[in-house]
């Protein structure tokens, strides 16, 4: 009878050791979920070249983020942040503010797959989350008694996953001038009016276009663009580009009131004539670059064609003031036939007879 109550109670505790869980393994298959963006939904992080996860813009999230990971099941957990335990939600005492301990909770155990598939809710204490990094461990503790505190099949080696704030910098636009007018970007973010400042990922290409009120002419761009970061803002180009690769960038769009009477080309005298040149057409207005001045007023006096802006320059007489410089035609839209025109004051475009 005695020797048969002692295998009962071997066998017992087989079955008991056998029910509260297996040996504890190292997590693995790591995925992290972040907020990435303001107002967006959860989206898959992934590592960057150095291993490490960019999980928010400027800072570590405030909301929390979500790690999935590979482990045996039925375990626990336990979860460290720069080698503080982060406590589980359910075990917060009543009165303390989650917010300021931080915690994490065990969202869904997916038992199905082999290994079990975890998703784990982290929300990183408050005095973290102005950091821009730090370190989870996440520790696969067994529920088996049989399995003594303080070895690898009670607590596993800890899965380490460095979390780092992604690398983003501002992009301002400032507006300048007298008249009035809206700038935006191709991307989400500036709608300049109403939200002039954003902040975008390491290498974000973003592209501004300025869209002038009635009533006002588009003049011109100017970049506060140092280094590694780079601006295409030329002049009174249509567009501004650029690429954040290290700097804030400042941007300031100049609009204007239209203040000289509606372009006279429509009274422009006849084209010069010259027995060896054959009239092409009028210049284009641009400076180095054809159509790099796509807003100028082309305008003719009793000497020909010129065109009138308002960034730079040679200043008046021809234009009549009101803040407008003079730019010289640009004739290489067309191909003259044997060379260009003789130099002079030819402001049309002419091809040789």
């Amino acid at each position: 009878m005695r020797k048969l109550r002692v295998m009962l109670l071997v066998s017992a505790v087989a079955v008991l050791a056998g029910c509260a869980g297996p040996a504890a393994r190292m997590p693995t298959n790591p995925d992290v979920l972040a907020v990435l963006s303001r107002g967006g939904g959860f989206v898959n992080v992934g590592r960057n070249s150095s291993g490490a996860f960019e999980i928010l813009p400027g800072a570590l999230p405030s909301g929390g983020y979500q790690v999935y990971f590979d482990a045996p099941y039925p375990t626990s957990l336990r979860i460290t942040i720069d080698g503080d335990n982060l406590p589980r939600f359910q075990d917060i005492p009543a009165g303390a503010d989650p917010a300021v301990t931080g915690w994490f909770r065990v969202a869904d155990t997916n038992v199905r797959l082999t290994p079990p598939k975890w998703k784990v809710a982290i929300r990183p204490p408050a005095a973290r989350l102005g950091a821009s990094r730090h370190q989870l461990r996440i520790f696969d503790v067994s529920d088996n008694p049989a399995h003594r505190v303080g070895t690898p099949d009670h607590e596993s080696a800890p899965l380490i996953l460095d979390m780092v704030a992604a690398r983003v910098y501002g992009l301002t636009v400032l507006r300048a001038g007298s008249g009035n007018g809206v700038i935006r970007s191709d991307v989400a973010g500036i709608d300049c009016g109403a939200d002039c400042q954003e902040d975008y990922g390491q290498s974000r290409t973003v592209t501004l276009t300025p869209s002038p009120d009635a009533n006002t002419r588009w003049v011109g761009w100017t970049a506060d663009c140092a280094a590694p970061s780079v601006c295409a803002c030329q002049g009174g180009g249509s567009t501004c580009t650029v690429t954040l690769n290290g700097t804030a960038v400042a941007v300031t769009a100049t609009f204007a009131k239209r203040s000289l009477p509606a372009d006279p080309i429509q009274s422009c005298p006849p084209p010069r004539s010259e027995p060896s040149l054959s009239f092409v057409g009028q210049p284009s207005c641009a400076t180095g670059v054809i159509d790099q001045h796509p807003t100028a007023s082309l305008a003719c006096d009793a000497n020909g064609y010129f065109c009138c802006e308002s960034v730079t320059g040679a200043n008046e007489p021809r234009c009549g003031g009101g803040d407008r410089r003079q730019f010289p035609a640009d004739c290489r839209a067309y191909s003259p036939r044997g060379g260009p025109p003789p130099a002079g004051v030819f402001d049309g475009c002419y091809s040789r007879n």
